[in-house]
């Protein structure tokens, strides 16, 4: 996981979801936070302030923070996982996430990154059209999926090009499905990486 593609506590991780960095989010099922939500401006922030940071209206009122994370990761594409509470999680304020992408990135790396993942989609695009090879056998030898790509790519693969969700591809659905688990399993350890550095 390169710098930067973590954020940890409730109001890192909800700046990252309201600029549709958020990748996977994990949450301490037991745990609440409060926000605020202003009614001019509909802009949501961690804490109870009597005025919108944002727009200065004094039209504010509480939300559940963490549902208001959910709500506007399933906007964005996130994947959203509770989890009962652990030692690691608690300790950055109960919710975490991994990132598409850093804010540090500067921009040809990032364009870098994104010609890099859509070359390898556009050849995983090309092996699967391919027709299998049919041996002396009647039955051909099945093909081995391919191993899920590194963090890295996997990230730069799924950055979208604009605020707002990721384009699905059948092809990145199906790494989706691979990914499933492993999102999370990384996850859990930048947490452990973040709990014993600090």
């Amino acid at each position: 996981m390169g710098p930067g593609l973590a954020a940890f506590g409730a109001t890192s991780v909800l700046e990252a979801v309201q600029q549709a960095r958020a990748e996977a989010i994990l949450v301490d099922r037991e745990v609440e936070i409060d926000g605020t939500k202003c009614r001019a401006c509909e802009r949501v922030v961690h804490g109870t302030p009597e005025t919108c940071q944002h727009c200065g209206s004094s039209d504010v009122f509480r939300v559940d923070l963490v549902e208001a994370i959910t709500e506007q990761a399933t906007r964005t594409g996130a994947e959203v996982d509770f989890a009962d509470p652990f030692e690691a999680l608690a300790g950055v304020g109960g919710v975490a996430a991994l990132l598409r992408y850093s804010l540090s990135e500067n921009h040809a790396q990032r364009e870098e990154r994104e010609r890099r993942a859509q070359a390898r989609r556009e050849a995983q695009v090309e092996r699967e059209a391919e027709p299998p090879a049919v041996g002396n056998s009647a039955v051909a030898e099945p093909v081995a999926e391919p191993v899920a790509e590194p963090v890295a790519e996997r990230v730069a693969a799924s950055q979208p090009a604009a605020v707002g969700p990721p384009a699905v591809s059948s092809t990145d659905s199906r790494a989706r499905m691979l990914w499933g688990g492993t999102v999370l399993v990384l996850l859990l350890v930048a947490l452990a990486v973040y709990a014993i550095a600090f």
